[in-house]
């Protein structure tokens, strides 16, 4: 496409549009947010960092996931049994 005689007029437009894009994707990098969105995605997940991303970034990433989540508990642990209600109140 960027060697289309039908997009040389405007080639040089769409250079810039993609620049600032990646400028802006960039961006995502410097928070949080997304890498907790991408892996609790269910669309996505780990495998979509791991895949695409480099791994320093994936690294980084699962440092301040799990710096900011609280630990699930295995399969392992017994689950902690929720208190008994010691008396329903029924309204209406």
């Amino acid at each position: 496409m960027a060697n289309d005689p039908e997009y040389t007029s405007i080639a040089d437009v769409i250079q810039k549009g993609l620049k600032n894009v990646e400028k802006y994707y960039e961006k995502t990098s410097d928070s949080d947010v997304y890498f907790i969105c991408l892996v609790l995605d269910p669309n996505f997940k780990l495998a979509y960092v791991e895949t695409y991303w480099t791994g320093v970034k994936v690294t980084s990433g699962r440092a301040h996931f799990q710096a900011v989540a609280p630990p699930l508990p295995c399969a392992t642990q017994q689950a902690a049994v929720p208190p008994k209600a010691s008396q329903v109140i029924w309204y209406g």
